[in-house]
């Protein structure tokens, strides 16, 4: 999992990832709706506290809740938003590089 860090400390400083970095916080958004829509809400930091804390046991783990992100992210968002379409470049990014970690 060392190299998982590796790849989401990288990811985290992608231009579009700071949107990702942090919970939504429907309040401050005015999107009081969030959670009526996102059910398992998920951030990059939050997966990088989960990684630190050991929380997860092996990479697959680590990935389902990085897409989740992004899923979350194009869920919510209409595909014409610069949120949506900077999920798609972010996670794009996400399964270059863990595909290297991951070959299989």
């Amino acid at each position: 999992l060392q190299q998982s860090k590796t790849v989401l400390k990288n990811l985290m400083k992608h231009r579009h990832a700071w949107v990702f970095n942090e919970p939504v916080d429907p309040v401050k958004l005015g999107i009081p709706q969030y959670f009526e829509i996102i059910k398992h809400p998920m951030d990059l930091g939050t997966v990088k506290k989960r990684l630190d804390r050991g929380y997860y046991t092996d990479v697959s783990q680590f990935a389902q809740d990085v897409r989740l992100v992004f899923n979350n992210a194009q869920q919510f968002n209409k595909p014409e938003t610069d949120v949506h379409k900077m999920a798609g470049i972010v996670r794009e990014v996400f399964e270059q590089k863990f595909a290297k970690i991951n070959p299989g």
